[in-house]
C-alpha cells in the first residue's frame, strides 16, 4: 500500500483509506472539516508523487501545477511527500473589524482583507484562526460594493470558531483568508427567473447572489425563499 510522508512521520495507508484517514490515525492534527471535497481545509501540497487527479479536480490551475491535492478525497496509487500549504500560495492575511448579533443566534462577522482577494458574491471562503483551526463560511457581500467581507456565523454549542466569533472576543483579531472557492454564484443569466431556497446561514451566499444580479441588471423574476426552525 501507499505511504505518505508528513515532516518526520510516514504512514502507510490501510485499504481504502485516504491521506487525511492516514494522518489522522498517525495522531498528526492534520486540518480538516467536511471530509467530503467540499470545503477545501484540508489541501496539502505534494513535494514528491503525483496525488490522484480527482483530489484536485476543483483546484485552480495554479495549486494544481504546484502538487497541491485535497486530502480527504485524495487515495493515492503511489507514495507520497506531503506538506502543509505555504502561505503565500493558498491565503491572504485578514482582521476581523465587526462582529454585530442578529437575531437567533447568528453573528455577523466583516472581515478586512489585508491584500487582494478576489472571489464572487455566493462563493465560500476558509477561514483560518491563528492557531490552524479553519471553518468554512459563505460570503454575503460583493466585493465590488463591500469594503469588507461579510460572513454570517451560526452560534453551535460547542464550536470552537462559533463561539469565539459569537462572544465578540475575535474583534480586531489577526486570521486568514483561504479560496475563494464553490460555485454557487450568479452567472448573468439576466432574462431567466432566478429561484433562491435557503435555510437558516444558508440566506448568506444568497443575499449575495441576489444583490449581484441586482447589481447587474437582472430582468427576471428574483425569487428568494427563507426558512428557519423557529419564528425568531
Amino acid at each position: 500500500m501507499p505511504t505518505v510522508r508528513y515532516q518526520d512521520t510516514t504512514v502507510s495507508l490501510g485499504e481504502g483509506e485516504t491521506v487525511l484517514d492516514g494522518l489522522l490515525r498517525a495522531g498528526i492534527d492534520a486540518a480538516h472539516s467536511c471530509r467530503s471535497g467540499c470545503c477545501h481545509s484540508c489541501m496539502l501540497r505534494s513535494s514528491s508523487g503525483v496525488p490522484p487527479p480527482v483530489s484536485q479536480e476543483t483546484l485552480k490551475d495554479s495549486l494544481r501545477a504546484k502538487g497541491y491535492f485535497l486530502a480527504c478525497i485524495a487515495h493515492p496509487d503511489e507514495d507520497l511527500v506531503v506538506a502543509s500549504p505555504a502561505d503565500d500560495d493558498v491565503s491572504v492575511k485578514a482582521r476581523i473589524v465587526e462582529i454585530t448579533i442578529l437575531d437567533g443566534g447568528v453573528a455577523r462577522v466583516l472581515i478586512q482583507p489585508q491584500g487582494s482577494f478576489d472571489y464572487k458574491p455566493g462563493q465560500f471562503v476558509n477561514l483560518v484562526r491563528g492557531d490552524g483551526l479553519i471553518r468554512s463560511y459563505s460570503t454575503a457581500s460583493l466585493p465590488r460594493r463591500d469594503e469588507h467581507i461579510e460572513l454570517h456565523v451560526r452560534r453551535i454549542p460547542g464550536g470552537r470558531m462559533s463561539n469565539w466569533l459569537y462572544d465578540g472576543s475575535a474583534r480586531g483579531e489577526a486570521v486568514e483568508l483561504r479560496g475563494p472557492a464553490g460555485d454557487c454564484f450568479y452567472l448573468g443569466n439576466s432574462d431567466e427567473d432566478l429561484l433562491l431556497i435557503g435555510t437558516g446561514t444558508g440566506l448568506a451566499p444568497l443575499w449575495g447572489i441576489v444583490h449581484d444580479a441586482i447589481d447587474r441588471g437582472h430582468r427576471g423574476r428574483l425569487i428568494l425563499y427563507h426558512g428557519g426552525r423557529t419564528e425568531e
